[in-house]
C-alpha cells in the first residue's frame, strides 16, 4: 500500500504515512500510534506546519483516521493515529 501511496501524495505524507506503519504494524504490533504533531515534526525533522498539513492531506484522503484527544483540562493531547488499508 505504502508503495502505491508515494506518487499520490506529497513527500512530507508519505513520510507520516511510512513512520506511522512503522510505528504501528512494522515496529510494535499495533493498530494505532499516539503522537503529537511536535513530535512527529522532531522525528521526521520538518516544522509542525508541514506535519499539520501532511496529516490533513491524509486524513482527507482517507488513508488515515485520527481521534483527537484531549486532556482533562480540555488542553490538546496527543492524537491516535490508525493508517487505513485497501481492505477496509
Amino acid at each position: 500500500m505504502l508503495d502505491e501511496w508515494m506518487p499520490v501524495f506529497s513527500d512530507a505524507a508519505w513520510r507520516v504515512a511510512c513512520h506511522l506503519a512503522r510505528e504501528t504494524y512494522g515496529r510494535r504490533g499495533r493498530e494505532a500510534f499516539t503522537v503529537s504533531i511536535r513530535a512527529l515534526a522532531h522525528k521526521l525533522r520538518r516544522s509542525t506546519a508541514t506535519i499539520q498539513k501532511a496529516v490533513r492531506e491524509l486524513e482527507e484522503a482517507g488513508a488515515v483516521v485520527i481521534e483527537r484527544r484531549r486532556h482533562t483540562d480540555g488542553s490538546p493531547a496527543p492524537s491516535r493515529y490508525r493508517l487505513r488499508w485497501e481492505d477496509e
